[in-house]
């Protein structure tokens, strides 16, 4: 009986579990049916024409390897319109309705030449009637975005180059607001501003197929003549080439990584609006190279005029017949930092680094056709990014090798890269609503550090030989970027905007030790040590121990107390406004004073800002070990003593081997500091 009982329970279970197993199936397969028909993304691998009107609705669909996609009625975008291993190519010949997304996440590579190559091509929208981006749409992409109203618009990676240029000069006499540019070489922002306190689409060979369109055909004359109106809302995106596009997009995390992209928007016929609530994100500049390894690094002339343009940050252009501006954040991205150069750690003679300069932030410039009109409802919120820093530099020399006589250490020199200026004017000509506008703060570029490590002299065993002497170091921070905007009178601040320079680097040589002293020759008696009062250390430029991040004095330990001068209270120091630069004999460039050789000084600036010309007489004084050796004068003819605004200049003295702990200063004819450097 128990046996029958237990070959029912069996039986019974066994079809539960069977019954079961079909159930489960049975959703599995409705599942992947419900995928297969409703959510699967379409991915099209050659090029697509739409014989009619189009919708992309809740299956994604995907562009492959470059495939183009061409409209010949009307698209309407309530998906995912994507791109996959290419850019993303859309011809539409009617009107476009973009609801949700369009987004081109171009490939990335494994090679490193890759990512800091120039941006290429994102996404092209080709409209030939008008299109509309409502409030939750986004468009977005790690290359360049065109919006153009013909094939013949679009603009080949050259061109995109010549746009990234155009935009930051102050061109054009038709109705225009930008650049937010710079003021270059001019003395002065223009008049009547004030300033704040303080060619072809892309090409592939892939076949072509024609599909069936949702509607009717749109007759192409009836898209021509049909009045343009191109509304921008919800969000525009600029992301860098290696990083995925986040699916929610932060404004303080924008990413690096992005060289010279341009957002265009060309509209000759048409009027570009940009509605309510609109936001436009861009990414910042790529930072410098990063160069480790080498006794003599010099970044600045290392790098390629392609390497120095990728600190700029995105710029975005728009022409059209008439612009309309409504309630818009524009965020500009940060320039990008210069690179870090560090040398070996044993260089011999000397280790030379010479660090990278910041890149500028973003720009921006909008106009429109001769006797079209731009209004700026607003408000329009103008967020400039921050000037790029300066790089760090480190270098090290080697220790001399112990003997008989110990060796002298090898020596050092470091330059730090200098913060870009932000100095800036907003452009506008035939716009009257000015007041709708409002500016955040201007941030210039901190500069870098500069950390020289000397190497330590060699021990002496020889008697009576004195250790080898510690190697010369030499550091020049660099100089932080000044900040400015000037604009018209109309334009008003965003609450708590100001215009906010960076700061300099540190000046940083760790100080190198003297060799052990060899010891007595034998019958002699040696000299009884005497007691004498500790070096002075500076703070702001010795450290005890040889570590480019310990910048502290540590106290003196001497046996006799020393009871130190009354001392007034320590004043703010004062931040220099340029830098020097030295030559040598043959007037080549050196890092550090030429040891035994006349120097030439040039008291230098960064793109002439503040011009040196107006600063003269130039003071320089000399200081070696506390006491001064030389002064000298820097005056005459700007056009014989200096090479324009960023520098002038005299013949220095002769640097003798046996200084140490020395200084130089610059000061201009008002009392302004103007240059320090140091070197032990």
């Amino acid at each position: 009986m128990a046996r029958f009982r237990l070959f029912i329970i069996k039986l019974i279970t066994s079809r539960l579990a069977i019954k079961i197993f079909i159930a489960v199936f049975a959703l599995t397969v409705l599942a992947l049916l419900g995928y297969l028909l409703f959510w699967r993304p379409i991915v099209h691998t050659t090029n697509v024409v739409i014989d009619g009107d189009f919708l992309v609705g809740r299956r994604a669909v995907v562009m492959k390897g470059g495939a183009t996609l061409t409209v010949k009625g009307n698209l309407t975008v309530d998906g995912d319109l994507r791109c996959q291993d290419g850019p993303l190519e859309v011809t539409v010949a009617g009107d476009l309705l973009l609801k949700d997304t369009i987004a081109c996440q171009l490939p990335s590579s494994p090679s490193p030449a890759i990512t800091t190559a120039p941006a290429p091509q994102g996404i092209a929208l080709i409209v030939g009637g008008s299109a509309e981006f409502q409030p939750q749409s986004l468009v977005a992409s790690n290359g360049h975005i065109q919006l153009v109203e013909t094939a013949q618009d679009l603009l080949s990676e050259g061109g995109l180059d010549q746009v990234f240029d155009e935009i930051s000069k102050d061109t054009g006499d038709e109705p225009r607001i930008g650049p937010l540019g710079g003021l270059g070489g001019e003395a002065a922002a223009p008049a009547g501003t004030e300033t704040r306190h303080r060619p072809a689409s892309s090409f592939n060979d892939l076949p072509t197929r024609i599909l069936p369109g949702n509607l009717s055909i749109i007759e192409p004359v009836q898209a021509q003549d049909a009045p343009r109106r191109i509304i921008i809302n919800g969000t525009l995106y600029v992301g860098s080439w290696h990083k995925p596009i986040p699916k929610v997009i932060d404004v303080k995390k924008l990413p690096k990584g992005v060289k010279r992209v341009v957002v265009r928007a060309y509209f000759p016929n048409g009027d570009v609006e940009f509605a309510d609530k609109s936001v436009i994100l861009s990414p910042d500049g790529q930072d410098g190279p990063d160069i480790t390894g080498g006794c003599d690094i010099n970044l600045p002339e290392q790098e390629s005029a392609a390497d120095k343009a990728a600190r700029d940050a995105m710029r975005m252009r728009v022409e059209a017949r008439n612009i309309t501006i409504g309630e818009l954040d524009l965020y500009l991205g940060d320039g990008g930092r210069g690179g870090h150069a560090t040398t070996d750690n044993d260089c011999d003679p000397i280790g030379k680094a010479i660090a990278g300069h910041g890149g500028q932030s973003g720009n921006f410039k909008m106009s429109t056709a001769a006797g079209g009109a731009l209004k700026i409802k607003g408000p329009f919120r103008i967020h400039p990014g921050a000037s790029g820093d300066g790089g760090t530099a480190t270098a090290y020399g080697k220790d001399g090798k112990s003997g008989e006589i110990g060796e002298k250490g090898r020596a050092a020199a470091a330059v730090g890269g200098n913060g870009a200026d932000n100095i800036k004017v907003l452009r506008a000509r035939g716009v009257a609503d000015l007041g709708n506008i409002h500016i955040d703060s201007l941030i210039a570029g901190d500069g870098g550090d500069a950390i020289a490590s000397p190497g330590d002299g060699g021990d002496s065993s020889k008697c009576d030989a004195k250790g080898g002497l510690p190697g010369p170091g030499g550091s020049s921070a660099g100089s932080g970027g000044k900040a400015r905007l000037d604009y018209p009178p109309e334009v008003n601040d965003l609450p708590g905007a100001a215009d906010i320079d960076g700061q300099d680097g540190k000046p940083i040589v760790n100080e190198a030790k003297s060799g052990k002293d060899g010891p007595p020759c034998a019958g002699k008696v040696p000299d009884k040590p005497s007691v004498t009062e500790p070096a002075p250390t500076d703070s702001s430029t010795k450290t005890p121990a040889k570590t480019p991040t310990d910048a502290t004095p540590k106290p003196s330990t001497g046996g006799t107390t020393v009871t130190p001068p009354a001392q007034t209270p320590a004043k703010t120091e004062e931040k220099p406004l340029g830098y020097f630069e030295f030559l040598d004999a043959e007037y080549k460039r050196v890092v550090t004073l030429p040891s035994g050789a006349k120097v030439h000084i040039i008291v230098a600036s960064t793109l002439g800002n503040p011009d040196m010309r107006t600063m003269m007489p130039i003071q320089l004084e000399f200081v070696v070990d506390g006491q001064v050796i030389w002064t000298g004068t820097i005056q005459g003819d700007p056009a014989v003593t200096c090479r324009g605004a960023d520098g002038c200049s005299m013949d220095g003295p002769v640097i003798n081997p046996a200084w140490l702990k020395m200084k130089l200063k610059a000061t201009g004819k008002n009392g302004e500091l103007l240059a320090t450097y140091f070197q032990n």
